[in-house]
């Protein structure tokens, strides 16, 4: 696996998965031209936020979903349909845009995290690095016991970066496969320890879900926030970071 931060965005090559960090706190005009990139569904979704602030950045979020397949499947992004799995997780409707990319989003207060790949099914996670968070007592609740061994030993100096590490590693792994938490937390494992990028995962239990397939890789977006993604193939991808800016020629930089 590799992860490289030099080529242009809006190309996909066989085993390339994109990853767009994007910030989603974004001035008034800007965001009410956003808003007219969202289908009536979502426009709807968007009024039930009580917060101003979580309203304007599921708009954001959405719009900016919208904007990156679009460019990626030469398509305007009003005209993409969504559906969603049983558990929440959204696909394109049109079975050919299907074939041609498959896509996760994730955000997390300011920053929202986009993947984008042919390779096959996709998750990613992002998240705040919070320290009012009680690492050991949430990790023993939910973390398998590998991971709570590396977490209990860690200094304290250390724990949350650990926590966060693994958090978004398990969370990227359940949006990929779809299954929503019907699939435990505590029924696979992953390296939690931040500085391995390419965490490897280990099922703890016989699963049809294809243990030698998953490929993870594991990166810090922007300072205070961790992130993750897990894509299911059989080559190693290579995963490619770009981060989404509304100013100047294009779109990104690296």
């Amino acid at each position: 696996m590799k992860h490289k931060e030099n080529q242009r965005p809006f190309v996909l090559h066989k085993t390339d998965v994109h990853l767009w960090v994007i910030p989603l706190d974004v001035d008034p005009q800007e965001r009410e031209k956003l808003v007219t990139l969202l289908s009536p569904e979502e426009k709807k979704r968007a009024e039930k936020f009580y917060f101003d602030r979580d309203r304007n950045r599921y708009i954001v979020a959405r719009a900016r979903l919208r904007t990156l397949l679009g460019q990626y499947l030469s398509v305007q992004p009003q005209r993409l349909i969504f559906g969603y799995n049983t558990f929440g997780k959204p696909f394109l409707v049109s079975p050919v845009f299907q074939e041609m990319v498959q896509f996760n989003l994730s955000h997390s207060h300011d920053w929202g995290l986009i993947g984008i790949t042919t390779v096959g099914p996709i998750g990613v996670d992002i998240e705040k690095i919070k320290s009012s968070i009680e690492a050991d007592t949430i990790g023993k609740r939910f973390f398998a016991k590998g991971e709570v061994d590396v977490l209990s030993a860690a200094p304290s100096s250390e724990k949350l970066d650990i926590f966060f590490s693994c958090w978004t590693r398990k969370e990227a792994f359940i949006k990929a496969i779809g299954k929503g938490l019907t699939f435990s937390l505590q029924d696979f494992e992953i390296n939690p320890r931040p500085e391995e990028k390419y965490p490897e995962l280990q099922f703890l239990k016989p699963s049809a879900e294809g243990e030698n397939l998953w490929k993870l890789f594991a990166f810090e977006p922007v300072d205070g926030f961790k992130a993750a993604v897990a894509v299911r193939s059989q080559k190693a991808p290579v995963f490619r970071v770009f981060h989404f800016q509304s100013t100047g020629e294009a779109p990104w930089k690296h």
